[in-house]
């Protein structure tokens, strides 16, 4: 229980970071060391906390390798938009990367609401309609998962966080039988950030994944590809097709 706790809270805390507030370039570097030396998990302890406290079952997709490492990325060096990702996998051929976040995000969890502008208040309202992934907050109806898709898009972008984000040029949805089919979930949100330099020198092309059922956390991952690996990016993201699954929700 000890070790579902500590969980718990170093998620929180990284949530914090990640989630639009900053990675602190030099005050709170010696604190994120700590916390890296402390959070990195195998993909079996990942898989044994998840499916505990998240009632979310992940299973190893075949043909990647366990890296055992944490790592904090964001979306470019100039914008504070990120987060903190544990297990990271490795495809066998070394042409992909896959970060899972060291936390799924509570949809309840996220006290700030989004600054949108009418477009997008616009569409969100229509959206709610037939998305059960759009949840309402006290003050106007919020999208989530959308609203941090579309903050990772504006900073990848490099344009203003209030600019207007056309989502039909941005993300592929899969929703309805097709995302139940896949993970059990309501939707399934595909899009493309442009990357300001490469990860770890080679990876050039970076997809976000985000995997949502209405009130249970939101999956939100990353993948990473090699000019090479670029060409059978639809064959690396089928890999994980089934290999998260959500479950009951636990009991408080």
């Amino acid at each position: 229980m000890k070790k579902v706790t500590s969980f718990c809270l170093l998620g929180l805390i990284i949530l914090v970071m990640g989630c639009g507030s900053s990675f602190s370039s030099s005050g709170t570097a010696a604190w994120e060391r700590r916390v890296a030396e402390h959070s990195t998990r195998t993909f079996p302890e990942y898989a044994e906390q998840m499916s505990e406290k998240l009632g979310i079952t992940c299973t190893m997709p075949r043909d990647f390798i366990d890296q055992k490492q944490f790592k904090e990325w964001r979306i470019r060096e100039n914008r504070n938009v990120g987060f903190a990702y544990t297990p990271v996998l490795t495809s066998k051929d070394k042409q992909c990367v896959i970060m899972y976040p060291f936390y799924p995000v509570h949809t309840d969890r996220i006290g700030d609401t989004p600054v949108y502008s009418a477009g997008e208040k616009k569409e969100i309202d229509n959206l709610m309609i037939k998305d059960s992934t759009l949840l309402k907050t006290p003050h106007w109806k919020v999208g989530i998962p959308r609203s941090i898709i579309y903050s990772e898009i504006r900073a990848a972008l490099d344009i203003d966080d209030r600019a207007w984000i056309d989502p039909n040029e941005h993300i592929t949805v899969l929703a309805g039988k097709e995302a139940q089919s896949l993970f059990n979930a309501d939707s399934v949100f595909v899009y493309h950030i442009p990357m300001d330099r490469p990860y770890e020198e080679k990876y050039l092309h970076c997809t976000g994944l985000a995997i949502s059922k209405a009130n249970r956390p939101v999956m939100y991952l990353k993948w990473f590809f090699t000019d090479e690996g670029k060409k059978n990016e639809q064959e690396y993201l089928n890999a994980i097709n089934k290999t998260i699954w959500y479950e009951d929700a636990p009991e408080p």
